[in-house]
């Protein structure tokens, strides 16, 4: 797969994140500054998000895969969504995307493993909406967070 030359992306996004750093700095406690740092902050988020849905899906998916070791504490970091997981849905995407047939996605005809896996998932899905949990946030979040959905 050839690569994409994303260094322009790059650096509108190091651009867009200094204006929102400078912004917030010299903001005084002004609403306003604080809004456009905000807004600056959502277009480097924005750019960010295109670049990594160009560049290799590995990047994203790996990138994610190391950010779980902040899962559950993102908040505590002042982030509002888990980064760990728009990371790898990101990478996932991309991943889809770009695929043109089921083996570039599972890299050969799908097995007996990857079906069975798909009925475990099935069971653990049906048996959460079935007992009533799934509409629960604590059962919901540790069905996402414990199998991996």
């Amino acid at each position: 797969m050839p690569q994409r030359d994303t260094s322009s992306q790059l650096t509108l996004i190091g651009l867009l994140c200094a204006f929102a750093l400078l912004v917030n700095a010299t903001a005084g406690g002004s609403a306003a500054a604080h809004d456009a740092a905000k807004g600056a902050l959502v277009l480097a988020a924005l750019a960010g998000a295109y670049v990594l849905l160009q560049v290799d899906p590995a990047w994203p998916l790996s990138i994610g895969l190391a950010a779980t070791i902040f899962s559950g504490h993102w908040a505590d970091a002042g982030s509002p969504v888990p980064i760990d997981r728009v990371l790898i849905g990101l990478g996932l995407l991309s991943l889809f995307l770009r695929a043109r047939g089921v083996r570039d996605i599972f890299g050969a005809k799908p097995s007996g493993i990857h079906w069975l896996l798909l009925a475990a998932s099935a069971y653990a899905l049906s048996s959460a909406v079935i007992s009533g949990t799934i509409t629960d946030k604590n059962s919901l979040f540790g069905l996402l967070d414990r199998y991996g959905f």
